[in-house]
C-alpha cells in the first residue's frame, strides 16, 4: 500500500472480503510490478518477503534508497535505471545479478555482502557515481560489463577473484589504480580497456591475458609480467 505521496509500504495481503490480512502478508513482488513508477521515492519492505522479481523496480526515476530484507531473492534487473538511486543496501546474496543497478547514474554507496561469489554481467554497467568499492574475499569471479563504464577510481580485488571477464571494467575512464587478485587466473577481453590505470603488476597466478586487455589505457607508463 502507498501511505504518502511517494512512499510504498509493502506489509500485508488482501483477503476476499478487500480487507487487509496479516495471514497473507506479500511474499513475492512479481516481473515488472512498478517498473516505471515515476514519483516513487522510497520502498518498506515486509519482513516475509521473499522475492524481489526481474525489473520490478526497473526505470523509478525517483527512488532514492532501498534497503532489501534478509532472506530475500533478488532478480535481475530489478532496480535497473533507477536514476536517482543513492544507496543501496543488500541483503546476503550468492550472486548479484544481471543488469541489478544497471543505468543507476547516482549510485554513491553500496556495501556487498561477504556471501557474494559472483557479480553477474551489467551489475554495475553505467554507475558514474560509484566512486570505490569494497570486495568482500569471498568474490570468485566477476562477469562481462559488471562495472563497465562506472565511475571507479580505485579498484582492489581480493585473493578470492580468479576471473575477470570480458569488458568488465571497460571504459572506466576514471580508474587509475589496479591491485589484483593474488589467485587472479585470467583476464577477457577488453576488461580494463579505455581505463586511466598508469601502472599494472600482474600476480604470479596469472595464465591467460585475451585481446585487448588494456587496449587505449593512455596513461599506462608501466607493465610488469610475472
Amino acid at each position: 500500500m502507498q501511505n504518502k505521496r511517494g512512499v510504498l509500504v509493502i506489509l500485508e495481503g488482501i483477503d476476499q472480503s478487500g480487507k487487509s490480512s496479516a495471514t497473507k502478508r506479500v511474499k513475492e513482488i512479481s516481473r515488472l510490478s512498478f517498473a516505471g513508477c515515476r514519483n516513487l521515492e522510497s520502498v518498506k519492505f515486509c519482513d516475509t518477503l521473499r522475492k524481489i522479481g526481474y525489473g520490478a523496480f526497473m526505470n523509478c526515476p525517483n527512488l532514492l534508497e532501498v534497503s532489501i530484507p534478509v532472506g530475500v531473492e533478488v532478480c535481475e534487473a530489478a532496480f535497473m535505471d533507477c536514476r536517482n538511486l543513492k544507496k543501496v543496501v543488500l541483503p546476503p546474496l550468492k550472486v548479484l545479478p544481471k543488469n541489478l543497478f544497471k543505468g543507476c547514474v547516482s549510485l554513491e554507496e553500496i556495501v556487498i555482502p561477504d556471501t557474494v561469489e559472483i557479480i553477474e554481467e551489467g551489475c554495475f554497467y553505467g554507475c558514474k557515481n560509484l566512486k570505490q568499492i569494497t570486495f568482500p574475499n569471498t568474490i570468485e569471479r566477476i562477469e562481462p560489463y559488471a562495472f563497465g563504464e562506472s565511475g571507479l577510481e580505485e579498484l582492489v580485488l581480493p585473493n578470492s577473484v580468479q576471473h575477470i571477464m570480458e569488458f568488465s571494467f571497460y571504459n572506466c575512464t576514471k580508474l587509475k589504480s589496479i591491485t589484483f587478485s593474488e589467485n587472479l587466473k585470467s583476464i577477457g577481453t577488453g576488461a580494463f580497456a579505455f581505463t586511466a590505470v598508469a601502472e599494472v603488476s600482474l600476480p604470479d597466478s596469472i595464465r591467460h591475458l585475451s585481446a585487448e586487455v588494456f587496449m587505449e589505457c593512455d596513461e599506462l607508463v608501466s607493465i610488469k609480467f610475472p
